[in-house]
């Protein structure tokens, strides 16, 4: 990345403008251009630095249920569960971790759907034993960081 790349992905953490051209408008006090800066944030996520670029939505408040989702799986099945349960459109993290729950994801349900019956389509899919931990207090945690290092991220 260039110094560029790095004041690019600083502004992005403050979010994109509400505007028919958010590129344009982020571009304009780094001096880029709308495409130069599309184009660098392909290549940011070509090169695996950036996952993705998108708003966050209150699934809450639009009726939507989450929850935390841990499961015990052999490791040798870890891979074939993993990509099981990345097939549903709710799932929004799918991570190992280590210990006897060692594979953990989120799950997201929508209104006509019900996330317990969801748990048990995956348990029966993939034979793994699920606990569901719905959200009892959400937490918003706003990290940004200044990757230019023209501040103190401590």
């Amino acid at each position: 990345m260039d110094e560029l790349d790095r004041r690019l992905l600083t502004e992005l953490q403050r979010g994109l403008p509400l505007d028919s051209h958010p590129f344009r408008v982020l571009g304009y006090d780094l001096g880029l251009g709308e495409e130069e800066v599309i184009a660098r944030l392909r290549s940011l996520k070509e090169q695996k630095v950036l996952r993705r670029v998108g708003g966050i939505i209150s699934t809450k408040d639009i009726g939507f249920t989450s929850a935390l989702v841990a499961a015990r799986v052999p490791p040798e099945r870890l891979e074939e569960v993993a990509a099981v349960v990345s097939e549903y459109p709710g799932v929004t993290h799918n991570y190992q971790r280590p210990g006897e729950l060692n594979l953990w994801f989120t799950l997201i349900a929508r209104p006509e759907e019900n996330l317990e019956t969801l748990v048990d389509e995956i348990a029966r899919r993939t034979g793994a034993e699920l606990h569901l931990m719905p959200t009892l207090q959400t937490f918003k945690i706003g990290v940004q960081l200044d990757l230019t290092g023209g501040a103190d991220d401590a």
